[in-house]
C-alpha cells in the first residue's frame, strides 16, 4: 500500500461526511463499482432465484408479500459476503495500487474458507438459506420459520453488523488468520475486538444512520425501476420482470453503495 498516495485523504469525519464521500466514491469509480457488486452478488442472485421462485405465482391475484420479505430478508443478509469482491477492489483502489475487479475476484477468491466461516456460519447466510428453503416447503406462510425464526436471525445478524461491522475488512485487507499459529500471531477475533470496542457507541450510530439512508434509497431504486418499466412496456403491476430483477436489483445497488459506506467508515 502507498501510504503516503491515497486517493482519499484518510482523516477522521463525521458519520454524515462519510454518507456524503461515499456518494463521491460510486461516482468516481462507478463502472469497477458496479462490476464488483453485481458480480459478487450473482451467486446469490441466482440462489435466491431458485429458492424463491414458486412463491411469486398467487393463484388468487394477491400481491406476493411472502416473496417480498424472503428476498428482503435474503439479500440483507447476504450482503457484506456479496459485497467482499467490492470490499478488496477499494481497499486497494483507494491506496493507489494497481487492480481491478477481475484481480480482486482472484484475492476475494483466496479467502473463500474463512470468509464461509466468519460470513456464511456466523453471520447467518447458511442457516437463512436453509430456513428459506425449509419454509418453500409449504405452500402456506409458515409463521414460525417465516415469522419468527427469520425475524430472530435477522435481529441477530443487525446486531453484530453494528456493533461488529468490519469483519470483511479485518479478513479480505489486513488477512488476519482464524486461528494461531503463534503466541504472537493477531487472529480475526483478536484483531476485531481491538479494533471494535473502543469505539462501540459511535459505530452503533453511524450503523443506524447508514441503515435510515440505505432504507430510503433502498425505495428510491425500487420505485424509479417501476416507473422505467411502467414508461417502457406500459406495466405498472409487480409483475415477473419487477419481482424477478427489478427488486432484487434495487436491493443490491443500496447493498454496494452500503458497503462504500461501511469501508470508509473502516479507514476512518
Amino acid at each position: 500500500m502507498q501510504l503516503d498516495r491515497t486517493r482519499i485523504a484518510v482523516r477522521e469525519r463525521s458519520g454524515i461526511e462519510i454518507l456524503d464521500m461515499s456518494l463521491h466514491v460510486v461516482r468516481a469509480y462507478f463502472r469497477p463499482w458496479l462490476q464488483a457488486t453485481l458480480l459478487g452478488a450473482l451467486p446469490f442472485i441466482l440462489i435466491n432465484a431458485a429458492l424463491l421462485w414458486p412463491l411469486w405465482l398467487n393463484p388468487d391475484g394477491e400481491f406476493p408479500w411472502r416473496y417480498i420479505w424472503l428476498m428482503g430478508v435474503l439479500v440483507f443478509i447476504e450482503a457484506p459476503w456479496a459485497t467482499a469482491i467490492l470490499t478488496t477492489y477499494l481497499g486497494a483502489a483507494v491506496f493507489d495500487e494497481g487492480i481491478n475487479v477481475r484481480k480482486a475476484a482472484q484475492e476475494t477468491w483466496r479467502r473463500w474458507p474463512q470468509m464461509l466461516w466468519c460470513q456464511g456460519i456466523v453471520r447467518g447466510i447458511v442457516p437463512a438459506l436453509v430456513l428459506v428453503a425449509i419454509s418453500r416447503q409449504y405452500e402456506e406462510v409458515n409463521w414460525l420459520i417465516d415469522g419468527f425464526l427469520l425475524s430472530v436471525l435477522s435481529l441477530y445478524v443487525m446486531a453484530l453488523r453494528a456493533f461488529r461491522p468490519f469483519i470483511n475488512e479485518i479478513v479480505l485487507l489486513e488477512r488476519n488468520p482464524l486461528r494461531a499459529k503463534t503466541a504472537q500471531t493477531i487472529t480475526a477475533g483478536k484483531r476485531s475486538k481491538y479494533l471494535h470496542d473502543p469505539s462501540g457507541g459511535d459505530l452503533v450510530v453511524r450503523w443506524m444512520g447508514a441503515a435510515f439512508v440505505g432504507s430510503l434509497m433502498a425505495m428510491a431504486f425500487v420505485q424509479t425501476v417501476v416507473v422505467l418499466l411502467g414508461m417502457l412496456f406500459g406495466q405498472w403491476q409487480w409483475g415477473w420482470l419487477m419481482l424477478h430483477v427489478g427488486f432484487p436489483l434495487g436491493l443490491w445497488l443500496t447493498a454496494g453503495f452500503l458497503a462504500v459506506v461501511r469501508i470508509l467508515n473502516y479507514l476512518d
